[in-house]
């Protein structure tokens, strides 16, 4: 089988640096198709220009006429298809901040290590077709919440909603579900039977378990066979961290407290931010 040829582009006012970027991705042995860009607005144009078929990745260092912290703003319309890895020379708290509320997926500090493309590229090799997901909660207004998290994720995804276990189990009958989230409290019956019935219809469905209570669930999980628990509420970088896990990526480095530690950026305040709360949940 032909491996497919990823697109990406490689921007920094450095040739050095582009020329550096590039030999990491003849070391990987990875199927690329390479363009660079020595200026900002050169790298902004190209990005641009590829809309209606996108980078699958950018790689955008520094330029010397360009605060670096300005960067995500910029990027912010860019990067809907577009996987945007930022790379600094040294740890940058302001950029960290505003690339974790922007389009940027991640930031890399150089010297860039063949480990940090690999990771990346992986990500960017994602499949851009929609991840089917099925949202089950007998409350409206609750499925409505989830959905809204849920399309604010940095993934592609089709959702359907089921209202009770029954249409659960029929759309199940008809749709192969990538993954499915499912209220451990729905009427008539309860989540874990529910869960139980998907997965004599799609044993390779993940089951994600939400509730409001958290009680440890770590066990009815495992016994279960299930993917994961969520705790409501729960955010778009809860949804990102799970799928993450179930589609074999590594978690971002924006994503590490250790990470932004290191550069001295701001600790997560979930009293001023609500999409900051660090929730718990089970993973297995």
């Amino acid at each position: 089988m032909v491996r497919q040829s990823r697109q990406v582009l490689i921007a920094d006012q450095s040739a050095i640096n582009r020329e550096e970027l590039s030999k990491l991705f003849q070391q990987a042995g990875m199927p690329v198709d390479l363009t660079e860009a020595a200026t900002l607005e050169d790298c902004l144009n190209k990005l641009k220009k590829a809309r209606k078929h996108p980078f699958d990745l950018a790689l955008i260092g520094s330029f010397s006429d360009v605060d670096q912290t300005e960067m995500p703003s910029r990027l912010a319309t860019l990067g809907d298809e577009t996987v945007i890895v930022l790379i600094t020379d040294a740890p940058n708290p302001a950029l960290f901040e505003k690339a974790l509320h922007s389009a940027i997926y991640d930031c890399l500090i150089a010297p860039v290590e063949l480990q940090d493309i690999n990771r990346v590229m992986k990500r960017a090799s994602i499949p851009k077709d929609p991840l089917p997901i099925l949202i089950v909660d007998d409350t409206r207004v609750m499925r409505k919440v989830v959905m809204k998290v849920l399309n604010e994720s940095e993934f592609s995804l089709a959702i359907s909603e089921a209202e009770s276990c029954d249409m659960a189990v029929s759309l199940c009958r008809k749709i192969p579900y990538y993954c499915t989230f499912l209220d451990l409290n729905i009427r008539v019956q309860d989540g874990l039977q529910t869960a139980r019935n998907i997965l004599k219809l799609q044993p390779k469905c993940r089951i994600v378990l939400m509730s409001t209570s958290d009680a440890d669930m770590r066990a009815d999980i495992e016994k279960n066979g299930l993917a994961s628990f969520l705790l409501k509420p729960f955010y778009p970088k809860d949804i990102n961290r799970l799928l993450h896990t179930f589609l074999g990526l590594e978690q971002p480095n924006l994503t590490n407290p250790d990470f932004l530690a290191s550069g001295g950026a701001p600790s997560d305040d979930v009293s001023n931010d609500p999409d900051k709360d660090d929730r718990e949940y089970i993973l297995v």
